[in-house]
């Protein structure tokens, strides 16, 4: 939501999505500006089907195996 946020003045931006503080704003404004929005959904599409996997939903390996999950997850992520 923050992509289309952009030249909202920040007391807006705060409300609309619903942070209570400065801090957590400028964490996000340094994530928007390091991906682009195709990014941010892709990023966002992995955890779902990682979450899922990891609680055997979909998973077309048979093994549910945390670290093997996260380190294809992270794979995924970076190489993707």
């Amino acid at each position: 939501m923050l992509h289309s946020l952009k030249g909202v003045p920040d007391g807006e931006v705060l409300k609309t999505l619903d942070l209570r503080s400065d801090w957590f704003l400028k964490e996000y404004k340094m994530a928007a500006n390091n991906f682009s929005p195709s990014q941010t959904v892709a990023v966002l599409s992995l955890l779902k089907e990682y979450d899922l996997r990891s609680k055997g939903v979909n998973n077309d390996n048979t093994s549910t195996d945390e670290e093997a999950l996260m380190k294809e997850m992270f794979w995924r992520m970076l190489h993707g």
